[in-house]
């Protein structure tokens, strides 16, 4: 809902706590998202933001998970963007990692593999992302296809079996090769003489098109199972 602007520093200070208390952050939480000390959040919810400072607004509207216009009074519609949200996820999940990296791999070699490994991983999930997309867009055409129930009538299969067949055909490509870098990583130190850190980067490029155009589980001579 639009309302008037009504720009008022102290408003933003207190609508900075209100939402922080809200998500059940400290004022460190805040900080760390944003990069700076906890006196300046102390700062920010005791005497606002000058206005103009947009760049400003927007930083906190993302480490508060809310919209700028929500901050400065012009909807009380308080809801971030999802992106927002995946993306604070994502980098709360990256510190954690780097944190344990840190304490779990005290050698440089153990750093690169795990690194690596996390690398390929990644790019693995965004292909999975975009399969799972196309997947639900077509379950989702299949579920509001009015005609389907009389075409599939002479015919031993339901919207469902439909549904799961279309899923099935998305999702097994990207999920198998995701599978077969798991493996990969199982078997790093085998005694069997194959690379499996140079096979895990031969698997993500073989199903993302890296390195190549080539998009299927046929990934070159060489690879041996145990």
């Amino acid at each position: 809902m639009k309302k008037e602007q009504r720009y008022d520093p102290k408003e933003l200070g207190a609508r900075i706590k209100e939402r922080r208390l809200e998500l059940n952050l400290s004022m460190q939480d805040v900080a760390d998202r944003l990069g700076v000390n906890k006196s300046t959040i102390q700062r920010y919810e005791a005497n606002g933001v000058t206005p103009g400072r947009n760049y400003l607004l927007i930083s906190l509207s993302e480490a508060l998970e809310t919209n700028t216009g929500w901050l400065v009074g012009e909807t009380d519609e308080r809801k971030g963007d999802n992106i927002t949200k995946i993306r604070l996820m994502l980098e709360a999940s990256i510190k954690i990692y780097l944190d344990t990296i840190q304490e779990g791999c005290t050698d440089e070699r153990g750093m690169i593999l795990v690194t690596g490994m996390l690398q390929c991983i990644i790019d693995m999930m965004g292909l999975i992302c975009c399969s799972f997309g196309k997947a639900t867009e077509e379950i989702r055409q299949i579920n509001n296809d009015a005609g389907l129930e009389e075409a599939l009538a002479p015919y031993p299969l339901s919207r469902a079996d439909l549904a799961e067949m279309a899923y099935r055909q998305h999702m097994e490509g990207p999920v198998g090769s995701l599978s077969d870098m798991v493996d990969c990583i199982l078997h790093m130190e085998d005694a069997s003489g194959v690379n499996y850190f140079e096979l895990l980067y031969r698997i993500r490029n073989a199903a993302t098109g890296k390195g190549g155009t080539m998009k299927c589980r046929n990934y070159g001579a060489g690879k041996k199972k145990p």
